[in-house]
């Protein structure tokens, strides 16, 4: 293939990705833990330092290319999306060239394409996750380790082990990558020195990552010492013997995903036969991280897990699990052409249907900005501004299928306390996104907002008398994953107000 013909293929897939991630892109996650990570950024860039380290902050691999972002280009927040989306575009051209060197370029690109589509990804390729960071990092690390093989240049060898450390500074998960990484390294050369160089590198940068979080916080065990007096010691990742030994019937929690789960598995044991060892290694690496994504435990007395199962932590696997999956139907071609691409488009078209379901009914990009410009109006002109929670806010494919059936869009209800939750999680997006003030924000943050009705309440200062009183102010309508910022005349509609 021609150098430019190459190099044009890869933009291509570059610049789809860039397109699939902003038409799909979701309002900025209602969670808290991206948003707490925007704002700790936005202080880093001000100069005011971090309040404190939490879990979230602590992944310095994560936090420091927003703030890096943020010193470049500002703070907007529609100015959210850049990372991610960039970090996931990324992500894709590197699952190209690994596919390009352990078969051809079409598997790289195949399962460039099935990555870029995957369900998932709207969530993780817009919203700043580790996930998204992890990924980018390991794929490097793999491609080098690839490159390395070839050259045996001892460069590329500590860079691959520079980038597992930064997928460490993303997320400390990235641990269940090392037995696929080492068995890359290992099985196609039994080269014990390069295995022992790569480990001592990862050894050296971690030991110089906990030298110093010791000397900032005083913690001997450092970023592990901060995660078990926070994350890992919630109540809800404690877990009895039985249902750890049959936790894997966890996996349900995927729902459609579950399905993609299992014919990548399918995929890695058929290239478990393969004599290419470079090729044993990736199959060794997804069904190795699997095992370690459902077993692994932080403590065994108490016995906990070290996190819940879900498609947020799994997806951080799926570019190896759509590289094992395209390089197992590339060699099924040979054989049984017509049953390979068979297969492939009914788990592309399956991509496909799920990333259109996915679409909000506004670009969430645009969306985010004209909320910024009415609730700066707002904030600075000292008008009320009041928080509505819509229980259930279909897309428009959800509603074009439930009119077509003719079903009845129904509410899903929340108790009073999953209110108030949520209240105080839109109440910190408002705060981390919007509020040009930092240290007003930071006086906010974490404030209960008044509750005027189950799924009504009075935003930070605002007098809840205001919705009764004729003038202008701000409603903020929101649901599991829309917001919108809305000018309105008070006095409220009763709907609004109940």
């Amino acid at each position: 293939m021609k150098f430019s013909r190459r190099w044009l293929l890869l933009a291509a897939v570059f610049a789809f990705s860039i397109v699939v991630r902003v038409v799909t892109a979701e309002y900025v996650e209602n969670g808290g833990d991206c948003v707490g990570l925007w704002l700790d950024a936005r202080l880093l860039t001000e100069g005011m330092g971090l309040p404190q380290w939490t879990h979230h902050n602590m992944r310095w691999a994560t936090v420091m290319p927003v703030w890096g972002m943020m010193k470049l280009l500002g703070t907007h927040p529609a100015l959210y999306y850049v990372i991610p989306i960039l970090f996931a575009s990324v992500s894709a051209v590197l699952i190209c060239l690994v596919g390009e060197r352990l078969h051809s370029l079409k598997a790289g690109l195949a399962a460039a394409v099935l990555f870029v589509l995957y369900p998932q990804m709207t969530q993780t390729g817009s919203q700043i996750w580790p996930s998204v960071f992890e990924m980018a990092y390991l794929l490097t690390c793999f491609l080098l380790l690839l490159m390395w093989i070839d050259s045996r240049s001892r460069s590329l060898l500590l860079l691959a082990a520079a980038a597992f450390f930064f997928g460490w500074g993303a997320r400390v998960t990235a641990v269940y990558f090392l037995p696929g990484l080492l068995l890359l390294i290992w099985l196609p050369t039994r080269d014990f020195k390069a295995l022992l160089l790569f480990c001592c590198s990862i050894g050296v940068l971690c030991l110089g990552e906990l030298a110093w979080f010791w000397w900032d916080t005083g913690n001997p065990l450092g970023r592990i010492g901060l995660l078990t007096g926070s994350h890992v010691s919630k109540d809800e990742l404690l877990i009895s013997g039985k249902d750890y030994l049959f936790h894997f019937v966890r996996l349900t929690k995927l729902k459609g995903l579950l399905g993609s789960v299992v014919v990548n598995l399918v995929a890695c044991f058929a290239l478990l036969r393969m004599k290419d060892m470079r090729v044993r290694a990736l199959a060794v690496l997804y069904i190795a991280h699997l095992v370690l994504e459902i077993w692994m435990v932080s403590s065994l007395s108490p016995l906990k897990i070290a996190q819940p199962i879900g498609s947020r932590y799994n997806c951080v696997v799926v570019p190896f699990g759509m590289l094992a999956l395209s390089l197992w139907l590339c060699v099924a071609a040979k054989r049984r052409p017509v049953l390979a691409k068979g297969l492939f488009v009914v788990v592309l078209s399956a991509f496909v249907a799920f990333s259109v379901k996915k679409i909000p009914s506004r670009n969430s990009l645009l969306q985010t900005a004209e909320d910024y410009r009415v609730l700066q109006a707002a904030f600075a002109g000292g008008e009320p501004v009041f928080m509505h929670y819509q229980p259930w806010e279909p897309n428009w494919v959800e509603t074009a299928v439930v009119e077509l059936v003719g079903g009845k869009i129904r509410r899903k209800e929340l108790s009073d306390f999953e209110a108030r939750r949520v209240m105080l999680k839109n109440s910190n997006r408002i705060t981390s996104l919007f509020m040009d003030d930092l240290e007003r924000a930071q006086r906010v943050r974490e404030a209960a907002p008044v509750a005027m009705s189950r799924y009504f309440t009075a935003y930070d200062n605002t007098d809840p008398e205001a919705a009764n009183e004729p003038g202008q102010g701000v409603v903020i309508d929101f649901g599991r994953k829309e917001f919108k910022a809305l000018k309105v005349a008070f006095p409220l509609e009763a709907s609004h107000a109940g």
